[in-house]
């Protein structure tokens, strides 16, 4: 159920938030050469790479041909590299991670120090997976730096089941490498940042994108107070009269409201119509809103209270499962 950023948004290398002077650059695979930076398109089946090799051009002797190219080397696909001041010392530092060969997950990352060009295998300080095994950075591994000083690598881990665990790592000044964790899948939606995470009404087979910023050096989901959407049903958003995919059958009469622009009134919603959720509110009490759409009554919401795991979610006290029928994941 994982959501491919290249989905939601064509990924380019480097990608500027605007709301922040921030940029997330897709970070790089190369083998061991001397390299210029620059900015570039990839897709997953290339080896990404925000750095280049130059073509040389060697003049040789007379009566021999005047020019021979230098091939580019072979980019290794088991090899990371990303080139950052990461110690905040005016240099450029670098981590480097080359997976074992032969398996994907497993490898060895190591950080040079662009000051005294000290290497340290900094493996053991990466995060783990679902079976408490250190994962090293993976492929789709993003640097992140912003004009306040956040300078953080976002990395995701499968936790398998559907489930993913985004890994922060920021600089520390005793171990090199520390990370914080969060739930869910981070990406990037236009010019914003977000999780994709498992919904919690109507049970947690569907994915919601939650709004996510990095602040102090650590990434934390927006979910209080602002818009979090259905996933499969975002298409509604630019078009009020679009019926989006993913809708739930009501099982007995409940209690909602009708709004038709800036006025709000009581509906009754029928047992059997088939409602078309759009995207939840939610208070840091754990009451909100659902807003969804019907064919008959247009767009709608209806107050619910969830706790602090998320489980029951009531609406006008009642459980939400007495109301719609619920798809859970294991």
């Amino acid at each position: 159920m994982k959501m491919s950023r290249i989905t939601l948004a064509a990924l380019v290398v480097s990608i500027l938030i605007t709301g922040t002077s921030c940029s997330v650059k897709k970070t790089s695979d190369t083998s061991a050469v001397e390299d210029t930076t620059l900015a570039i398109k990839t897709t997953a089946a290339e080896t990404t790479d925000i750095t280049t090799v130059s073509t040389a051009t060697l003049t040789k002797p007379t009566r021999t041909p005047p020019e021979t190219t230098i091939p580019e080397p072979t980019p290794n696909p088991n090899v990371l590299v990303i080139h950052t001041d990461w110690s905040g010392d005016g240099v450029e530092d670098t981590f480097r991670r080359e997976y074992i060969e032969g398996d994907y997950k497993n490898g060895v990352l190591m950080y040079t120090d662009g000051v005294i060009g000290k290497m340290t295998d900094v493996t053991s300080c990466c995060g783990l997976d679902y079976f408490n095994k250190i994962r090293t950075f993976t492929d789709d591994a993003y640097l992140y730096e912003d004009a306040t000083g956040n300078r953080v690598i976002l990395d995701t881990l499968d936790m398998g089941w559907g489930y993913y665990t985004t890994y922060t790592y920021a600089y520390d000044p005793s171990t090199i490498l520390a990370y914080t964790d969060i739930d869910g899948d981070f990406g990037i939606e236009g010019d914003k940042l977000y999780l994709t995470r498992r919904s919690f009404i109507f049970g947690s087979c569907e994915l919601m994108l939650v709004p996510a910023s990095v602040s102090m050096n650590q990434l934390t989901a927006q979910d209080i107070g602002t818009e979090v959407w259905w996933v499969r049903n975002l298409e509604a958003a630019s078009d009020p009269t679009v019926l989006p995919p993913y809708s739930k059958i009501t099982l007995q009469d409940f209690a909602a409201e009708k709004i038709s622009g800036d006025t709000v009134e009581p509906v009754t919603i029928l047992e059997g119509t088939n409602i078309y959720p759009l995207y939840s509110t939610m208070d840091e009490s754990g009451a909100g809103y659902l807003y969804f759409r019907t064919v008959d009554d247009g767009d709608c919401r209806a107050s619910f209270t969830a706790p602090k795991e998320r489980n029951p979610v009531l609406f006008n006290g009642i459980n939400q499962g007495d109301i719609f029928v619920l798809d859970w994941g294991d």
